[in-house]
């Protein structure tokens, strides 16, 4: 009875040590360290770098960081005096604080491309569509990435990577416009709808544009006819016009009938509009007969 009674102190006893022992291993928190921190300051913080759960308060661990590092768990253990036990891999630091104009921003995208691509500078433009805009400091080398890089016109989309220690850790997409100067017609003054376009309406600019695709000569704009107001300082597009009707709703025509050597005139009445080339019907002042025909030039029609 004795002995039962020892026996059970000892289990007693060697389980208190157990649990002991148990609590002592894990009583340390665990802290897993991030494999990358972005910042856009020079602190960082330990909620930076690592995911705090409210119990342990937050902390920095850097006060005046303005190069890209790699810290390691051990680095980051002795910066805590070993109360934390840090798991995971090395955490890359990246502080974002140097701030670049557009006007810099644009320099250095249009060198880029002058060496590459031998882009002329006098007739073509490329913008930054966006403000001032940071990117990191030392430790850090910024090269545009123009692998896939067409010279068409119109918005680019390109990407501006971060390496450091020979290798790609960051990549910034940054969105451009890209013109080409052009000799084009634009609209001198407003142009109200219908209007047969004269060469008074026209002004020749150079300007820059990202439209695609040659602009309009002068013998395609005069004599077409505006489909809609056209205000003023409008670049010319095959959008804003119709070739002009030679023939009119209701207006007076003259019918031509040609046939080997036999050629016959009328008078008739256009029933509807036409184009050159376009079907017309003419009722004829004659016979008041309607007739199918064809318009040929202005006023002027030709029997089918």
């Amino acid at each position: 009875m004795i002995f039962f009674n020892r026996g059970t102190y000892t289990f007693q006893f060697v389980i208190l040590i157990f649990l002991y022992s148990f609590n002592s291993l894990f009583s340390a928190e665990i802290l897993f360290l991030k494999p990358k921190a972005i910042l856009n300051r020079s602190i960082v913080n330990l909620s930076d770098l690592v995911r705090l759960d409210g119990k342990i308060p937050d902390r920095i661990i850097f006060q005046n960081l303005n190069s890209i590092i790699k810290l390691s768990k051990e680095e980051l253990s002795e910066k805590l005096n070993s109360e934390f036990t840090i798991r995971g891999s090395d955490c890359l630091i990246l502080p974002i604080i140097e701030e670049y104009s557009k006007s810099e921003i644009e320099s250095s995208l249009v060198e880029e491309l002058s060496t590459k691509f031998s882009m002329d500078k006098t007739k073509t433009r490329i913008s930054y569509l966006g403000d001032s805009k940071k990117f990191p400091s030392e430790n850090a080398k910024l090269e545009w990435d123009l692998k896939n890089f067409r010279p068409t016109l119109g918005q680019k989309l390109l990407s501006l990577d971060v390496y450091t220690e020979g290798a790609k850790i960051y990549s910034f997409k940054l969105k451009f416009l890209l013109e080409e100067k052009k000799s084009s017609y634009f609209a001198k003054s407003d142009i109200p709808k219908g209007k047969l376009i004269s060469e008074s309406d026209l002004e020749l600019r150079e300007e820059f544009s990202s439209e695609a695709g040659k602009s309009l000569a002068l013998n395609e704009i005069v004599g077409m006819q505006s489909i809609s107001k056209i205000p003023s300082n409008t670049l010319f597009q095959k959008k804003h016009f119709n070739h002009a009707k030679l023939i009119t709703r209701g207006s007076a025509v003259e019918m031509v009938y040609l046939k080997g050597n036999l050629f016959v005139k009328g008078q008739g009445i256009a029933k509807n509009s036409a184009s050159e080339g376009e079907l017309v019907k003419v009722t004829s002042n004659s016979n008041h007969q309607t007739i199918l025909c064809r318009a040929m030039e202005k006023g002027v029609v030709v029997v089918e």
